[in-house]
C-alpha cells in the first residue's frame, strides 16, 4: 500500500476509537492539545502533524533499540510488537501496543523524553493513563514504562580507580532502570563553576524578591529546582535559606534585621551544613522532615482510605508541613491512597480543601499509621503510654457548632 494511502487510512480509522496516547492528553491538563483531539474525532480537522515534533521523532527513533536494551538487561521476551487490538467490549476502546511481556503479559511501552524534563515522577505522572488505558484493553494487570533519555557523562575519580557506572561510562544514551541513582550521578555532573554558580546564586534569589505570595512560591520552586541543584553546595545552601526566609515572610509579613543579614552572608568554605545556615534566624522553626522506607512500605500495604481499594501508594499529605524546595514532607504524614484517588489529590490544586469534601481527616490516620510503627516509649515500666488517636483510624471531620 502507498505510504500515502496508509497514512490517510490511519488517520480516517483513528476516528472510531480512543487510542493510549488519546486517553494521556483527555487525563492530561491541556485544554488546547484537549480541543484539538475532538475536533479531530469529528473530522472537523485534521490530525496533527508531527513529523517536526523532536521528542516525538527520537521517541520513534529509539523505540527498537528501547526495546532491545529491555529484553538484553531484563532476560524478558517482548511479543506483539505494534499490534492493535480493540477492547473485546467497548470497540471504542483501543490500544496500539509497543509490545507485551511474555512470561507475566504486562503491557510495555517505550518512551524517549529530553533529560531536563525527566523525572521518575515526572514520567509515571505523564504516561500513567496511556498505560491504564492499554491495560484496560489488553486485560493485563501490570505494565512496563521504559524511558530513555540523554545524560551527560559523570567526571572520573581522581585517582582512575572509579569508574562511572552509567553504562560502563562509554555510552550516554541510557534506560533509567535504575533511576535514583544514575539521576543523583547527572545532578552531579552538571554541578557549575564557581563563578558560574554564583552568578546563578544572585540570579534565583532576586527572582525570590518578585514573589508576593505562597502560591507564586510555590511555582518559583518548580520552575527553579532544576536550576538550583546545579549549584554549588554553599550557594544552593543560600537559595534554600533565601526560599524559607520569603516563605516566612509570608506567614508574618515581618521581616527581620537577623534574615537580611543571614541571607547575605555567604558559606566560607570548609564551613559544615550547621554553621552556614543558622535556622534559628528564621520567623519559623525549622520542621523535622523523618525519612523511614519501612514506614512507608508499611504504609502502602493498607487499603485505600478513601474507597478500601487495594493495592495502594503511600502519599504525603503535603499541607501537614510547609513547604521547602524539592522536598516531601515529613514520613510520618503519610497516608495509603488507591492509584486513582493518589492522582485526583495531586490534581486538585488544594488538598486540604479536598480532604474536607471527603470528609475524612486524613492526619488522624497518619498519626495512628505512625505509631504503629513507631509506638510511645514504655514510661515508669508500665505498658506505652496510650495515644488517644492509636483506635481511630477513619474519622470524619466534625463541623463546629453554630453559635447559640
Amino acid at each position: 500500500m502507498p505510504e500515502e494511502l496508509l497514512k490517510s487510512t490511519n488517520s480516517h480509522s483513528r476516528r472510531y476509537f480512543i487510542g493510549g496516547s488519546d486517553a494521556r492528553i483527555i487525563m492530561g491538563g491541556d485544554e488546547a492539545a484537549l480541543l484539538r483531539l475532538w475536533r479531530e474525532k469529528r473530522g472537523e480537522i485534521e490530525p496533527e502533524d508531527l513529523s517536526g515534533n523532536l521528542v516525538v521523532q527520537l521517541g520513534l527513533a529509539t523505540e527498537d533499540l528501547n526495546r532491545r536494551w529491555y529484553q538484553a538487561n531484563s532476560g524478558q521476551v517482548l511479543s506483539d510488537i505494534q499490534r492493535q487490538i480493540h477492547h473485546p467490549a467497548l470497540r471504542w476502546m483501543a490500544a496500539t501496543l509497543d509490545g507485551r511481556v511474555e512470561d507475566t503479559g504486562a503491557v510495555f511501552e517505550a518512551k524517549f523524553m529530553l533529560p531536563w524534563s525527566f523525572s521518575e515522577e515526572a514520567a509515571a505522572e505523564k504516561y500513567m493513563p496511556q498505560l491504564q488505558h492499554n491495560m484496560w484493553v489488553v486485560a493485563a494487570r501490570t505494565a512496563v514504562l521504559s524511558v530513555i533519555t540523554v545524560m551527560q557523562p559523570a567526571p572520573k575519580a581522581e585517582t582512575g580507580k572509579t569508574k562511572d557506572r552509567l553504562n560502563g561510562g562509554r555510552n550516554y544514551l541510557s534506560q533509567r532502570q535504575s533511576g535514583r541513582r544514575q539521576q543523583k550521578t547527572a545532578n552531579r555532573a552538571r554541578t557549575l563553576e564557581s563563578v558560574a554558580s554564583t552568578a546563578l546564586r544572585d540570579q534565583l534569589i532576586a527572582e525570590l524578591k518578585d514573589l508576593n505570595s505562597p502560591e507564586q512560591a510555590a511555582d518559583w520552586a518548580h520552575r527553579a529546582l532544576a536550576s538550583k541543584n546545579s549549584l554549588v553546595v554553599a550557594d544552593a545552601e543560600q537559595v534554600e535559606l533565601a526560599f524559607q526566609l520569603k516563605l516566612s515572610a509570608f506567614m508574618t509579613d515581618r521581616p527581620t534585621v537577623e534574615h537580611a543579614k543571614a541571607l547575605r552572608t555567604p558559606a566560607r568554605r570548609g564551613q559544615s551544613r550547621a554553621t552556614s545556615i543558622d535556622k534559628t534566624v528564621l520567623a519559623l522553626p525549622a520542621m523535622r522532615r523523618i525519612r523511614d522506607r519501612e514506614h512507608v512500605r508499611s504504609v502502602a500495604k493498607q487499603a485505600c482510605l478513601v474507597c478500601g481499594r487495594r493495592p495502594t501508594d503511600a502519599h504525603h499529605l503535603r499541607f501537614a508541613q510547609s513547604r521547602a524546595l524539592g522536598r516531601k514532607v515529613s514520613d510520618e504524614f503519610t497516608i495509603p491512597l488507591c492509584r486513582g484517588h493518589h492522582r485526583e489529590v495531586h490534581r486538585s490544586g488544594d488538598e486540604a480543601a479536598w480532604w474536607a469534601k471527603t470528609g475524612i481527616d486524613p492526619t488522624t490516620t497518619a498519626r495512628a499509621l505512625w505509631l504503629e510503627t513507631h509506638p510511645l516509649p514504655a514510661i515508669s515500666g508500665k505498658a506505652c503510654a496510650e495515644d488517644p488517636t492509636s483506635a481511630i483510624v477513619n474519622k470524619p471531620i466534625e463541623k463546629a457548632a453554630a453559635p447559640q
